[in-house]
């Protein structure tokens, strides 16, 4: 169980002739958040362990103007987080399945934009998500992992600019983000401790991302289609080591 407050002051003022004019935002903002969240794992025979989850989220908003001596008070609702899952150890192979849904809160900034205006329509960002991986033992010498995953993200929060006044502004799409994706990694070890030994790790992702919306599909900005990591180490027994990093 966990509360979260969160309180932010924001006060804007016109600049005249390069010194702070009158005030054109003057605004008190405060969250608070209360979630709930509980786990079990329950062994299925001898290699299979069932994971279960569940939790709760509920958060409030009171926006204070004090230019118009105005509230207000919000609350988007209790929001359930369910999540299933099945592991599979093996002597050789590991694998995995799981589901998972959840919700991402609006930030302040992104509940008053860049003009300092609440916006009491921004709802939480709503994401299922879903993951099949394999994999070779954790003993292993070297790893081998390969992991297919989808994610939809219902009412995401994008950035909207207003052309006359240069303004940004949050709201949600209208449509649905989707994410496919495949991911492998493969970690190694060599040597021994008392001379020169280390590790190596490398990912690669490959994912497609769709936002769809009533005007059509689009490619969402943020998301590269590639994306590869690879990380070296070697290490000597007496205290030397030296990395050496790719993306």
């Amino acid at each position: 169980l966990e509360a979260i407050a969160e309180r932010d002051r924001l006060q804007e003022a016109t600049c005249i002739d390069f010194a702070p004019g009158p005030l054109r935002t003057d605004a008190d903002t405060r969250i608070g958040n209360v979630n709930a969240f509980a786990s079990a794992t329950i062994p299925w025979g001898r290699h299979v362990v069932a994971e279960l989850a569940f939790g709760m989220e509920r958060t409030h908003y009171r926006h204070k103007d004090l230019l118009e001596e105005r509230v207000q008070d919000r609350s988007p609702g209790t929001f359930a987080h369910p999540a299933l899952g099945l592991a599979f150890h093996g002597s050789a192979v590991n694998g995995r399945l799981r589901y998972a849904e959840s919700t991402s809160r609006p930030t302040v900034w992104e509940l008053l934009g860049s003009e300092g205006r609440f916006n009491n329509e921004l709802v939480p960002e709503r994401v299922r998500e879903l993951e099949a991986g394999l994999g070779s033992a954790d003993s292993s010498a070297v790893q081998v992992r390969l992991a297919v995953y989808g994610r939809w993200i219902d009412d995401a929060i994008v950035s909207r600019i207003d052309p006359l006044t240069e303004a940004e502004h949050f709201e949600n799409d209208d449509g649905r983000t989707v994410i496919s994706g495949v991911e492998a990694q493969v970690n190694a070890r060599w040597g021994r401790n008392n001379g020169w030994h280390g590790w190596a790790r490398s990912a690669l992702t490959l994912q497609r991302a769709v936002q769809e919306s009533s005007t059509g599909s689009t490619q969402p900005p943020g998301l590269p289609p590639f994306q590869g990591t690879l990380l070296v180490r070697a290490m000597h027994g007496r205290g030397y080591f030296l990395d050496v990093l790719g993306r």
